[in-house]
């Protein structure tokens, strides 16, 4: 399988004169932007609106390189003992600086594609299908977990609970077991979160799955577009100076959805500094959630070093200022 991933903003920077960024011209072209990648521009223009700077384009293309990797991959798990041993994609990484075919990039950052590619990948897996809604757990370890919990919510945009289904059953060692199909109700708004959430018997997590959902006749997403402008803060938890590894809590402060929440780690001029390995990216956070992310970076101690943040709808921000 070849797919377009479109790099960030700041990546895409590096690759060409900054007069031939935005609009887009042929000079992306010259980076496999083959004759504008049409049919992926009007996918962009169709569910999220049509952008106007390169960083509005570049966040509105990590949601579809994040929902077409995610889906591959998880459509491969819904049949991995039913005939279907493997998946091949084109390439995983260009040498050359490239608009396509990546999972990570030449310059070490990590896009929409690489977060969900590992998110569907996870050893212990919960998802739905997009084809019918099935609800399963897709287990590849050799660890069976009894009276596990996976419990399927939607929220609106303001993270009001709108609908809750769960099933507790137990997970076979190396094979999908299948939980269930929501009867979901009729009147959801038109753009909505569901979450899927698997936890063990003691309520500790195992997987956590976001899917934007729609219930329009459109079919888009542009509602993104109106929301306010949210913030999230961060706190420093562990710095781990042998392993070069920063844990810290990540909090919505909002009282909307931050979406697709993307961190990097930065220098004093605001660069961005790569490779740094974050243990989630693009991921959804409600109102007032905290979740715990780990960073890894061989210069983590040897540079005075921040943690920003950036999303679909978030104010562009330093979070977090690590403590040595």
């Amino acid at each position: 399988l070849g797919t377009t991933s479109i790099p960030t903003a700041e990546s895409m920077r590096k690759m060409m004169p900054k007069e031939d960024v935005w609009p887009i011209s042929d000079t992306w072209f010259y980076h496999d932007f083959h004759n504008g990648q049409k049919e992926f521009r009007t996918a962009i223009d169709s569910l999220y609106g049509k952008p106007e700077t390169p960083d509005e384009f570049c966040i509105k293309a990590q949601m579809i390189n994040y929902e077409s990797h995610r889906a591959m991959f998880e459509s491969w798990n819904s049949k991995l003992w039913n005939n279907t041993s493997g998946i091949l994609l084109w390439m995983t990484h260009p040498a050359w600086p490239s608009t396509v075919w990546q999972v990570y990039s030449w310059d070490y950052e990590t896009f929409g594609s690489y977060f969900a590619s590992k998110n569907a990948c996870e050893p212990i897996h919960v998802q739905m299908n997009l084809s019918d809604n099935k609800v399963s757990v897709i287990n590849t370890s050799l660890e069976s977990i009894e009276d596990a919990k996976v419990k399927l919510e939607f929220f609106d945009m303001n993270g009001k609970s709108l609908f809750v289904d769960e099933l507790i059953k137990d997970i076979t060692l190396n094979k999908l077991t299948y939980f269930f199909t929501p009867q979901c109700p009729a009147n959801l708004p038109s753009s909505f979160l569901a979450r899927l959430l698997l936890t063990d018997s003691k309520g500790n997590e195992i997987s956590r799955n976001d899917y934007w959902k729609n219930n329009s006749t459109k079919g888009d997403f542009k509602s993104f577009n109106i929301l306010h402008k949210v913030n999230i803060a961060g706190n420093q938890i562990e710095l781990n100076k042998q392993k070069h590894l920063l844990k810290f809590v990540v909090e919505n402060l909002s009282s909307e959805i931050a979406i697709a929440v993307k961190l990097n780690l930065v220098d004093e001029n605001n660069i961005v500094v790569l490779p740094a390995y974050f243990s989630d990216g693009y991921f959804n956070l409600l109102p007032l959630e905290r979740r715990e992310v780990n960073v890894t970076c061989d210069v983590l101690l040897a540079q005075e070093l921040k943690v920003r943040a950036t999303g679909y709808n978030l104010t562009e921000s330093i979070i977090l200022k690590i403590k040595k």
